[in-house]
């Protein structure tokens, strides 16, 4: 049996790969907020973590211009892909398939805008894909909030 890094218990292990896509001019928001900090880490790490506790591998998807201005690490043996993005979201994600080895079991997709998915989220998705779901869209409870 292996447990995950995300504490699941398997038998059979599938391999698993994450891509991150961070390829995005972040124009609405001003600039690239992949590279933004939250509590002095940036918004693509924080997706990377997350992303890592199920992965075998992830690949990071990011503006060609910054193909060497990124400072992201994956924690564990997770290994670590870096590939330049494309025009539109479409080609940044087949970009990213193209680095995905070849027997890979399932392939995760995450905006790297979305730094707050858990380890745990990720496993959930990867759970419902090997009990049978050609495709999952997670989704989280949403709160209440108090603008002033």
């Amino acid at each position: 049996m292996v447990v995950s890094g995300a504490g699941r218990a398997r038998d059979d292990v599938s391999r698993v790969w994450t891509i991150v896509v961070a390829g995005g001019a972040g124009v609405r928001f001003g600039g690239r907020k992949q590279f933004a900090e939250i509590d002095g880490e940036s918004v693509l790490q924080r997706s990377v973590v997350g992303a890592a506790g199920v992965s075998e591998g992830v690949v990071i998807v990011v503006p060609e211009d910054a193909l060497g201005a990124h400072d992201v690490e994956t924690p564990g043996t997770t290994e670590l892909v870096v590939v330049a993005g494309g025009s539109s979201r479409a080609k940044s994600v087949r970009a990213g398939l193209a680095a995905v080895p070849g027997d890979c079991d399932i392939v995760l997709v995450h905006d790297a805008a979305r730094p707050l998915a858990t380890a745990r989220l990720f496993s959930r998705v990867v759970d419902a894909v090997e009990a049978g779901a050609e495709a999952v869209v997670p989704g989280v409870e949403l709160t209440d909030s108090m603008r002033l």
